[in-house]
C-alpha cells in the first residue's frame, strides 16, 4: 500500500525541541498546521532551524511565537519571516517597551514586510494553536505551559536560585509531565511540586546536582549537547537523534 506524502503529513503529530543550546526551540507539527517557538540567533536559525523545516517539507508556518527571555536578542526571526510564510506572529510584553522595540527594530520590521498578523501575548493569557493550548505564566523568565495531547510540558527559563524563591513563594510553578529548561541548578522544592517525569534541558551540559536528582526521583533526562534534537509523537514517545534511545509513549 502507498501512502501519499500529503496525506502522512496531514495526519502526523511531531513535536521537536531542536538542539540549540542559547535559545531552546520548539517545533510543532499538528497535522498541516506547524507552530514555531523562538527562532534563536541569526546562525541558529540558518543553520539549524530553517534545514529541519525544509527537510520537515514546511513552507509555512500557521503560528510563530518569540518566548525571549532577552529582548531583541531572537535576531533569527528576521530570516525565518524572509524565508518562509507565517500567518500569526506572537510576541510578549516587554517591560521596557521603548528599548526593547530600538533592540528588536529589524525584527519588528520583518514582520511588517511579512504581512503576518502581529499580537502581544500578556501574562496568564492562554492561547490555541490547532490543537494545543499555550499558556504564559511569566514572561520575563519566562514560564510557560503548554496542553499537548492531554500532557503538561512547562517552559522554565534560565532562572536564578534567589529568583526561583521568589517564583515558588508567588506559586508560579503548576504541576507538568515534562519539565523544558536550561540546565541549570533548580530548587529541589520546585522539582518537588512539579513533580515532572521528563526533563529535557536545552543545554550543552546539565547541572549536575540536577542529573542527580533526576536519578533519585526516577525523572527520565535528556539534554541536547548529549542527545541532539528530542522528538516526541503520540505512537513512539520520545526519541533522541544521536542515541537510539527510545521512550515509550505509555510511560506519560
Amino acid at each position: 500500500i502507498i501512502i501519499p506524502l500529503w496525506y502522512t503529513r496531514s495526519s502526523v503529530f511531531q513535536a521537536t525541541i531542536l538542539d540549540s543550546s542559547e535559545e531552546p526551540v520548539f517545533v510543532i507539527q499538528d497535522g498541516r498546521k506547524v507552530t514555531l517557538i523562538n527562532s534563536g540567533d541569526e546562525n541558529t536559525a540558518r543553520f539549524m532551524v530553517l534545514p529541519f523545516l525544509r527537510q520537515q517539507g514546511i513552507n509555512r508556518i500557521n503560528w510563530s511565537i518569540a518566548l525571549h527571555s532577552q529582548k531583541g536578542l531572537s535576531r533569527g526571526w528576521s530570516d525565518i519571516l524572509n524565508t518562509l510564510r507565517v500567518k500569526i506572529f506572537y510576541d510578549v510584553e516587554a517591560d521596557d517597551e521603548k528599548n526593547y522595540q530600538t533592540n528588536n527594530q529589524p525584527v519588528l520590521d520583518a514582520v511588517g514586510a511579512s504581512r503576518a498578523d502581529y499580537f502581544t501575548l500578556v501574562n496568564n493569557q492562554t492561547v490555541e494553536l490547532g490543537s494545543i493550548q499555550m499558556k504564559l505564566i511569566n514572561s520575563e523568565t519566562p514560564i510557560v505551559e503548554f496542553m499537548i495531547h492531554g500532557q503538561k510540558w512547562l517552559l522554565l527559563g534560565e532562572v536564578k536560585l534567589a529568583e526561583q524563591s521568589r517564583l515558588l513563594a508567588a506559586r508560579s510553578f503548576p504541576q507538568t509531565q515534562v519539565l523544558w529548561w536550561s540546565g541549570n541548578k533548580l530548587n529541589p522544592e520546585l522539582l518537588n511540586i512539579i513533580r515532572p517525569k521528563v526533563a529535557i534541558a536545552s543545554s550543552d551540559s546539565v547541572h549536575p546536582d540536577m542529573v542527580e536528582l533526576c536519578r533519585k526521583n526516577n525523572i527520565l533526562l535528556f539534554w541536547t549537547g548529549r542527545d541532539g534534537a528530542i522528538q516526541w509523537t503520540p505512537a513512539t514517545g520520545f526519541q533522541t537523534t544521536l542515541e537510539s534511545d527510545k521512550v515509550d509513549s505509555s510511560l506519560l
